[in-house]
């Protein structure tokens, strides 16, 4: 039985309806209302609260053509729950008349089997099988007792014989069923895309319609992840020019996974389009699609492991509220850490590891709860049947009157700040492309290739996965010490907070396969340090929120006491492991709130210009503990990565750049590491970081080391990073590095995901 249309039906609500008006050109005439209808039979009467999107055939083109379209809308909101797969009429519709037409059976005789198998039809539509059973029944016997007159043959009765799956049925797209972590956590590659696409496809073609799961290896598969699967494919022939070279598996909806539903026109609140910021120019900027992630496998898993047993939204809101307030205040605590690569966090990053204000703790709370369905705003506000809009930020208690927080600015209900729907003709992605186009061939391949991880990496996926991984890049540079105090390595004067060992084991494994391993070492910035020590926390001109000693996560380089101990677990470091090189990151001054404002410590030198000197020294007292116990071992320092408004470059002045002197610190390490934070300078046009390149060769007379944020999106291609290494190899650069948000924390979570793993594989580097 041939099905002759698909009709995927979407809530009528004004996001979604604009987004469709993005869709590729060829289905634009498809979208000349709000309704559109195709095919013989008459849907609307099916469900008729629902834009109508209509192949009139369905082939395997056509479901992909489907897809292309429904992509945009599934994005801007929670989809609906219906697919409708309508054929013409079962196949003994066209037996009936063509008996009727060669006299075999009588008009009246036609019409009464018509009307029953209509009867069934209608009962089915509404859910009434009991009812359809019956009518098949009736109709069964009429065509039993043709057979009996001898007016009907028996080839000619059987050809009439119909059964339940004979009629369309309703499909609910989100049937309950239990989510393989093992399949949602490894992204599709090319291959496995093409394998899976094929089995959607030759499951599409049964002639009983498609189910409402798609049975793979390790489980099953809704039928609505499927459809997002395939569009995703197609979004990116038709942004990008290219199929994605790997594909990462999202829950979509919560929908038929949770004890609730979305309430009917609030769906926008639980996009994934959702802004990391309640301000409406960072939508504007386009920096990315997706800068939440509450739609991410990781995401659902963490919010509904918060939420556990709870039927009622309104309680699942609270715990996760509760959980998220425990771990912003006893885990990282309301510190100020100017840390390396923490300058752009996307939602997932933001839940892995609280920054130091209390802005992002709203906005994973805001990730969290979308990831369920509940309605929420990143400007602090959450929506509840039984309560209405309630408060969500931090500084207010739940569930109270968000227009008595006096930290949040919006409305009730609040404006809609999701990001926009991408299409091929934003500035944004004629950019990444420009960026790809580029290639890594421009310039001399012979530049150090790093990734730079922490030891939550190392010690969640194994060092075999992470050298498979690694593909064309030969240095692995692992966080051993983190901001917070942690150590990834067993140092004697800090048994205490030692977490594990990410090195053992990695390295024999990396020099056998012709890979490097670098130690990554945060020297002042430790929490857990500050929190024993005040006095030996960085002191400041102005006195932010009341406090005397702030920002508090920051030790004083001034503090011999402080540095005698990590030359001690420096020079730990660098005899226990086989290195072959470490990199010292943090040693800065904080200037949390502007160049002017560390006074650093009393037992600093008086005056004006000495932050240089002390910083300068410092880096000289490490490196000596280095060269002395591991002679062999390159260093390199890190940068600063304190750039101006939209991460655009500010200058190399010390001031700027926690009173770093280039010039003299190139004199103390083999590298110095350039982070190029974040992908906001994306959107605007010339790369910052050329202007970043010169200025360094001036000031240090060599190349450096240049380090990219590694961005688990899709428009940020592999070949996008390509691009990225060839334009920067045109400037010259002694060294290219991937990092993530994450790189030199590890206290909660890896730098990268699985699928951030898999972009680095797929580079092509040489």
């Amino acid at each position: 039985m041939r099905i002759t249309s698909i009709v995927l039906t979407l809530p009528l609500i004004a996001p979604a309806s604009s987004a469709l008006q993005t869709s590729p050109p060829s289905f634009t005439g498809l979208i000349e209302a709000s309704r559109v209808v195709a095919g013989s039979m008459e849907t609307t009467r099916l469900v008729p609260d629902a834009i109508q999107i209509a192949s009139d055939e369905f082939t395997p083109a056509a479901f992909l053509d489907l897809a292309a379209q429904a992509i945009v809308a599934l994005d801007a909101g929670d989809p609906a729950p219906v697919l409708v797969l309508p054929p013409d009429r079962p196949a003994p519709f066209q037996t009936i008349e063509a008996l009727a037409q060669s006299g075999v059976l009588t008009g009246g005789q036609a019409n009464s089997l018509i009307v029953k198998l209509d009867g069934a039809a209608s009962s089915l539509d509404s859910g009434n099988e009991t009812s359809a059973t019956n009518q098949i029944e009736a109709y069964d016997n009429e065509v039993d007792a043709l057979l009996g007159s001898g007016q009907l043959t028996q080839a000619q009765a059987d050809d009439l014989r119909v059964g339940l799956e004979d009629f369309p049925r309703l499909r609910d797209l989100y049937p309950s069923i239990t989510l393989d972590p093992s399949f949602y956590l490894e992204p599709f590659d090319r291959a496995a895309f093409a394998a899976f696409f094929a089995q959607v496809l030759a499951e599409s073609s049964d002639p009983r319609g498609i189910g409402e799961t798609i049975t793979v290896p390790r489980g099953e598969v809704r039928f609505a992840e499927a459809l997002y699967y395939g569009a995703s494919v197609l979004r990116s022939v038709r942004i990008l020019d290219q199929l994605p070279e790997l594909l990462r598996k999202n829950v979509i909806s919560p929908r038929g996974l949770v004890p609730w539903s979305t309430p009917v026109g609030l769906e926008e609140y639980t996009s994934a389009l959702s802004n990391d910021a309640a301000i409406p120019f960072f939508v504007n900027s386009a920096r990315r699609y997706y800068s939440n992630t509450s739609h991410h496998f990781e995401m659902f898993d963490l919010a509904m492991q918060i939420a556990g047993q709870q039927q009622d939204p309104f309680r699942a809101g609270e715990a996760i509220f509760d959980w998220v307030l425990d771990q912003w205040a006893s885990v990282v605590g309301t510190t100020s850490v100017i840390a390396q690569f923490f300058g752009d966090y996307s939602g997932r990053d933001g839940t892995a590891y609280f920054m130091h204000t209390s802005g992002p703790p709203k906005i994973v709370i805001n990730d969290l709860l979308r990831a369920l369905g509940i309605p929420a705003s990143n400007g602090g506000s959450a929506f509840f049947e039984s309560d209405g809009w309630v408060n969500i930020d931090i500084h207010r208690p739940f569930g109270t009157d968000p227009q008595d927080n006096p930290f949040t600015f919006e409305p009730t209900p609040p404006r809609d700040f999701n990001m926009p729907a991408p299409v091929a003709s934003h500035d944004f992605i004629g950019r990444i492309k420009a960026i790809r186009d580029v290639g890594a061939g421009i310039g001399s391949p012979g530049e150090e290739r790093s990734v730079y991880v922490n030891g939550r990496d190392v010690i969640d996926y194994g060092p075999e996965f992470i050298l498979d991984n690694s593909g064309d890049f030969d240095v692995i540079i692992v966080t051993v010490k983190t901001p917070r105090g942690l150590f990834f390595f067993d140092a004697p004067n800090f048994s205490d907070r030692f977490i594990g060992d990410a090195l053992t084991d990695l390295i024999p494994e990396a020099h056998a396969r012709g890979k490097r391993v670098f130690a990554s070492f945060t020297v002042l910035a430790d929490r857990m340090t500050a929190a024993v020590n005040p006095e030996w926390r960085q002191f400041l001109n102005s006195v932010p929120f009341g406090s005397t000693v702030f920002p508090n996560a920051h030790i004083s380089p001034c503090v011999d006491a402080y540095r005698q101990d990590l030359e001690l677990a420096l020079g730990t470091l660098v005899t226990s492991y086989d290195l072959d090189g470490v990199v010292l990151d943090n040693v800065w001054f904080a200037n949390a709130f502007g160049n002017t404002d560390t006074v650093g410590h009393p037992d600093c030198p008086t005056g004006t210009d000495w932050m240089s000197t002390v910083v300068t020294d410092y880096a000289a007292s490490l490196a000596d503990v280095i060269r002395l116990n591991a002679p062999a071992a390159t260093i390199v320092l890190g940068i600063h990565s304190r750039f101006g408004f939209e991460n655009r470059y500010v200058d190399f002045s010390p001031p700027e750049i926690g009173h770093q002197d280039l010039g003299q610190l190139g004199g103390i390490a083999d590298h110095l590491l350039l982070p190029i934070v974040g992908t906001y300078w994306v959107p605007f046009g010339v790369p910052y970081f050329i202007d970043a390149i010169t200025d360094f060769r001036a000031l240090t007379g060599n190349d450096p080391w240049v380090s990219f944020a590694l961005v688990d999106e899709w428009e940020y291609t592999a070949g996008y990073y390509e691009g990225l290494l060839g334009t920067v190899r045109a400037q010259g650069i002694s060294g290219f590095d991937l990092h993530g948000v994450l790189s030199t924390a590890g206290d909660l979570a890896p730098a990268f995901t699985r699928s951030q793993w898999r972009k680095v594989r797929e580079i092509d580097a040489d």
